[in-house]
């Protein structure tokens, strides 16, 4: 049984399709194909990307395999990406999140089955509040909203942020220029280095950079939004209230940007520089046990999938 995945450019699906080979490759023969248009190769296809453009090429060029497709999405589905409505009743389709689900159900897309993304690192949980913070984004920007970019600037902090050379944002932070070269290592050590993950993002798939964060200790500060409350609870996480959405169209769909008052995020900040020590460890204690429900064998439902 050979399985082939084929996915869309954006580095975080790179990733989920590095991952996903890491966990499958014990069970099957996996290749990743770098080119899409090329006839396929194996008995088995996940396809792994946005309804975009590049996923329907991917499906339309797997036709006579089967294939299970692993979406994600941002927001609320556009009409180009109604290709995928008919195509979801005669492939199997998977997605990361209730969110996700909601989105594709709300076009009569089907769902099969809900599979969150794996966590394959873990670190220890951190004892001391030592008032640092990091965060994780590329450029666009959902990434930076302006609420959530003023309120760095009026809190007074200069967070670690990992990053592209292309973000607009870096004087805010103390920055890392990564463009993706970064290896798995050396990500986990940032992880490890920083107390809190600021997630000042408003709009995600699934969210997998603060899950990772959690799983080296990391207590979240984040605005309170699906799918970021799948997984995030309030015994490790300072909530920003969010209320209404506005829209961006991006692609094939119109990412759902989730507002949030820069208020409630400064506090939200100077809370978590307030905190003591001991409150501290156990809200890492707590994040670190959260992280553990999102081992690799959350991708078992895979190998059942494939039989």
């Amino acid at each position: 049984m050979i399985v082939e995945i084929r996915h869309t450019r954006p580095f975080s699906l790179v990733k989920i399709a590095n991952d996903l080979k890491r966990y499958l490759s014990n069970y099957y023969d996996v290749i990743i194909s770098t080119n899409n248009y090329s006839p396929p190769k194996g008995n088995v296809i996940i396809a792994i990307g946005n309804p975009d453009q590049e996923l329907f090429t991917i499906i339309r060029h797997s036709f006579g395999k089967r294939i299970i497709a692993y979406t994600v999405c941002e927001g609320v589905l556009r009409t180009p990406a109604l290709w995928f409505k008919p195509y979801s009743k005669i492939i199997t389709h998977v997605v990361p999140s209730k969110y996700v689900k909601e989105k594709y159900e709300a076009i009569g897309a089907d769902v099969d089955d809900i599979i969150p993304h794996a966590i394959f690192n873990f670190g220890e949980p951190k004892k001391q509040n030592n008032k640092n913070f990091l965060y994780i984004g590329g450029y666009q920007y959902r990434k930076y909203p302006k609420y959530g970019v003023e309120a760095i600037k009026r809190s007074g902090i200069k967070p670690c942020v990992l990053t592209t050379k292309n973000n607009p944002y870096t004087k805010l932070f103390d920055t890392i220029i990564t463009d993706y070269k970064l290896g798995e290592t050396q990500i986990m050590d940032y992880y490890k280095k920083f107390s809190w993950y600021l997630n000042i993002s408003d709009c995600e798939g699934f969210g997998l950079t603060p899950l990772e964060a959690m799983a080296h200790g990391m207590p979240l500060i984040s605005p309170y939004y699906l799918p970021i409350y799948e997984y995030a609870d309030s015994s490790f996480t300072i909530f920003i209230p969010t209320k209404d959405a506005w829209y961006e169209p991006f692609g094939w769909e119109n990412i759902e940007h989730h507002i949030y008052n820069t208020d409630d995020m400064v506090f939200a900040i100077y809370k978590a520089l307030d905190m003591s020590d001991n409150q501290f460890a156990n809200m890492s204690e707590n994040a670190l046990k959260k992280a553990k429900m999102y081992t690799p064998d959350v991708y078992k439902k895979f190998v059942n999938l494939i039989g």
